[in-house]
C-alpha cells in the first residue's frame, strides 16, 4: 500500500512569497521557508491524506515584524533527511518515529519540512527534504 501525503505545491509558495512582497514585508536574505504540518507525528491519524492542515512559513528580517508574525522559539529537535519520491517520504517519518518512541523523546511542536532540493514533482526521485520534529 502506499500513502500519499499533499504537499505545497510549488504555486502555493509562489503565493505566499507575494503576499509577503504586497505586504512589504523585508524578506530574510536567505530565502528559507518550510511547512509546518498541524499534526504530531505520533498521532494515529499522522498519515491521513486527506484534509491536511499545514502553514507554509517564509523568514522575514527582524525590523518592524507585523502584528500576525510567528516568532518560532529555538528548541531542541530531531531530524532526518529524505531523498526520493514525496510519495515515499512516510518511511523517513516511519524511521523518525520508531527513534522518537525508543529513546523516549516527546514531540513539542508540529513537523516541519525544508525543500532542499526539488521540483515538486512527486515522481522525481531527486527531492531531497529535511524533516525536522521539535522536542523536549
Amino acid at each position: 500500500m502506499t500513502l500519499h501525503r499533499q504537499y505545497a505545491s510549488l504555486p502555493t509558495i509562489v503565493a505566499t512569497y507575494s503576499e509577503c512582497l504586497k505586504r512589504g514585508l523585508n524578506l530574510s536574505n536567505s530565502n528559507y521557508h518550510f511547512c509546518e504540518y498541524h499534526k504530531n507525528i505520533l498521532d494515529e491519524d499522522f498519515f491521513a491524506t486527506t484534509n491536511i492542515s499545514m502553514k507554509i512559513c517564509i523568514c522575514i528580517n527582524e525590523n518592524k515584524l507585523p502584528k500576525d508574525t510567528i516568532i518560532f522559539p529555538e528548541t531542541k529537535a530531531l531530524s532526518i533527511s529524505y531523498c526520493g519520491s514525496y510519495d515515499k517520504i512516510f518511511y523517513a517519518y516511519e524511521q523518525l518515529k520508531k527513534y522518537i518512541i525508543d529513546n523516549n523523546y516527546q514531540p513539542i511542536g508540529f513537523p516541519q519540512e525544508v525543500y532542499l532540493e526539488g521540483n515538486f514533482n512527486n515522481e522525481s526521485n531527486k527531492n531531497i527534504v529535511l524533516i525536522i520534529i521539535p522536542i523536549k
